[in-house]
């Protein structure tokens, strides 16, 4: 990944010109996945980032105070990144802040929004499929009523007021 490099750029930048434009970063972030903010990564060009902090804690402390050009203190994490692995390690907490916000507002969201609509629908179709269960039944039985009244007149009878009354309420 992109912080990878970053962190590569760093290792390889210690103790010379470049450090400041291309390798200055948090020292908290090396050696890590999330620049800083998890835990202990162990792929190899962290580990050699690490050794690089290391390396810069073993020479400040060896410069015993002594104000030179090759000093190279731990830096601490700027608001306004000025180097190539700080820019890249600012990059990389913000995408996984967003990522982390995205999954929480849309994706959460989103099933939650398809879990209450398909108990709705599911809600609704089972109550249309008892609807079309009492239509069937009712016109079955419509059409059976029709069928006695038509027998009943073919036979030269008129229809009871009590099946005309039947087939009135069905």
């Amino acid at each position: 990944s992109r912080l990878d490099v970053a962190k590569a750029i760093n290792a390889l930048t210690v103790d010379t010109p470049l450090f400041k434009c291309g390798g200055d970063i948090p020292a908290s972030a090396i050696g890590t996945t999330d620049g800083g903010a998890g835990a202990e990564d162990n792929n190899p060009s962290s580990a050699a980032a690490a050794k690089a902090t290391n390396a810069r804690q073993i020479m400040s402390s060896n410069n015993n105070g002594n104000n030179s050009s090759s000093s190279t203190a731990i830096v601490t994490h700027d608001s306004n990144p000025t180097s190539f692995a700080a820019v890249h390690l600012q990059l990389h907490k913000k995408n996984k802040l967003y990522h982390r916000k995205y999954v929480e507002h849309i994706l959460t969201y989103a099933s939650d929004w398809e879990r209450i609509l398909s108990t709705r629908v599911n809600k609704h179709l089972k109550h249309a499929e008892k609807l079309r269960v009492d239509l069937d039944h009712y016109q079955k039985k419509v059409e059976e009523l029709n069928k006695d009244a038509n027998k009943t007149m073919t036979k030269g009878k008129s229809v009871s007021d009590k099946g005309v009354d039947k087939l009135k309420r069905n």
